[in-house]
């Protein structure tokens, strides 16, 4: 009985009476009051309502970090039984996964290894250049020496299961981006 939800809204902002808010505003034009409200915009979204509305505390939208990733595509052998399900098992190390996939749907014969740091440094902003207009995300990804040595430790870790000589009757080639760029080209150095 103390709940009220509204879907098929988005909040566009949020009205203040002093620092407490009061009501929230809707894409449609309609205020909703309350006592209490929760914000549940997101990483990107929150930060940009808080700013549309007006709130100048320092630190609004400062230190985002996301998980930046190298996808490496793997072009299998012809005849590779690519008709199970997706399978995907995930290896989790120390502050980072490798996710192998093996088959995309949207690409037929390949297959792919998906590494990605967890922990991060590294750290970026989302401000609000202009009150109405979309929010401007920088993520800042890989600012840090640390973040570069951990996303390439895990890239080369990822490389290193790629040439296994167990999946060599499965795995034809891998490569770094949609231009082909043989994997073997990244090297040890």
């Amino acid at each position: 009985p103390n709940l009220f939800v509204v879907t098929g809204s988005s909040v566009v902002q949020l009205g203040l009476q002093g620092w407490k808010v009061d009501r929230a505003i809707t894409d449609d034009g309609i205020e909703y009051r309350a006592d209490r409200f929760v914000v549940c915009a997101g990483a990107i979204g929150t930060p940009a309502l808080l700013l549309r509305s007006n709130l100048d505390t320092p630190g609004i939208g400062e230190g985002i970090q996301d998980h930046p990733a190298c996808t490496i595509a793997l072009d299998l052998e012809p005849g590779t039984d690519v008709s199970a399900p997706m399978v995907s098992v995930l290896i989790d190390r120390n502050g980072s996964q490798i996710l192998p996939l093996n088959h995309l749907h949207h690409a037929p014969g390949h297959g792919a290894l998906i590494a990605g740091l967890l922990d991060v440094s590294s750290q970026g902003r989302v401000s609000l250049p202009h009150r109405e207009g979309l929010p401007l995300v920088e993520l800042d990804q890989l600012s840090t020496a640390a973040d570069v040595a951990g996303l390439t430790d895990v890239v080369l870790d990822a490389l290193r299961i790629a040439h296994l000589e167990v999946l060599e009757p499965v795995i034809r080639r891998a490569y770094l981006d949609s231009d082909g760029t043989p994997a073997s080209s990244l090297g040890d150095d």
